[in-house]
């Protein structure tokens, strides 16, 4: 299980998608899985957090928190600007 804190401020939560990255494993494609908006964390204004289960086929090490911008019928190349990615 994966949690990340993400901070928002005033931006809607419906703008991004925060997703959980991985690349593949002897040349598959790569894991993409969106993260669930489970709360909001004690203490910590503007901030929301977000959860996912992944496979154990990966490192914890593996895995990147990405934000993205996310509205409904476009697609986001990987290499976009927009993308907030963890590292």
């Amino acid at each position: 299980m994966l949690e990340v804190d993400v901070y928002l401020n005033d931006l809607d939560a419906q703008a991004v998608r925060v997703e959980v990255y991985a690349n593949g494993v002897d040349d598959g494609a790569p894991l993409r899985q969106e993260m669930e908006r489970v709360g909001y964390p004690p203490g910590a204004a503007g901030a929301t957090t977000y959860r996912a289960r992944v496979s154990a086929s990966h490192p914890v090490t593996d895995y990147t928190a990405r934000l993205i911008p996310c509205h409904e019928g476009v697609a986001i190349p990987l290499e976009a600007a927009h993308i907030l990615w963890q590292r």
